[in-house]
């Protein structure tokens, strides 16, 4: 798309590149209850799947505002997502497994 490089300081600061990487693992009854999160300091997240849902956990879904609703993203083993990190974001309760 070139967004990154028509940016006024893509030649001063070069590429982007990972800032942090985090590895979550949610236990049965956790969860990422807080409407208003976002991850600051980022331009973009990504958040792929390292579990199988349904086999080692069920619940836990990515939940996004979109439309005056909570939608519910499902991810199948190795899916990913890829969305700006100032969009707001939280993980419903894991019911079971981990």
């Amino acid at each position: 798309w070139g967004l990154l490089g028509a940016a006024p300081c893509a030649a001063r600061l070069g590429r982007p590149v990972p800032r942090s990487i985090e590895l979550h693992t949610v236990t049965q009854g956790g969860s990422l209850a807080d409407d208003t999160h976002f991850d600051s300091g980022s331009l973009w997240t990504l958040d792929v799947m390292l579990a199988t849902p349904g086999d080692d956990f069920d619940g836990g879904y990515l939940q996004t505002p979109e439309r005056g609703t909570r939608h519910h993203h499902e991810f199948g083993h190795g899916d990913a997502a890829v969305f700006v990190s100032h969009k707001r974001h939280r993980v419903s309760p894991v019911t079971r497994g981990r």
